[in-house]
């Protein structure tokens, strides 16, 4: 399994435009094949978050595969919405598990979204 991530700057006042447009762009890359899923956690301020995506891809072949036209449109569709270019990078994804107690996480704010 391999992973994108991409971290995101939204625009103070642009959240639900950046919600629905990232809704889009999950819809689109279901129809993918070899897409696994993404992951968006946001923290900062509410009204302009920093967001981490982590789309999962079956293979580096299907997320190279997904660069030539899904990446490409989401950079161009969402960069009117962002306080600077997202920064992106693909890493193997390793799997792990934790126990509660060991959650890396514990202490953070987070928010929810449903995609």
């Amino acid at each position: 399994m391999h992973a994108r991530v991409s971290q995101l700057h939204v625009r103070p006042g642009k959240v639900q435009d950046f919600q629905e447009i990232l809704s889009s762009l999950v819809e689109l890359a279901r129809q993918h094949e070899g897409y696994r899923g993404v992951l968006a956690l946001a923290s900062g301020k509410s009204e302009s978050p920093d967001v981490t995506l982590v789309a999962l891809w079956d293979s580096l072949e299907a997320m190279r595969v997904s660069e030539d036209n899904l990446f490409d449109a989401g950079n161009r569709t969402l960069s009117g919405l962002l306080r600077r270019l997202p920064a992106h990078h693909r890493t193997g994804a390793a799997r792990k598990r934790f126990h509660r107690n060991q959650c890396p996480c514990q202490g953070v704010r987070r928010q929810a979204w449903r995609l």
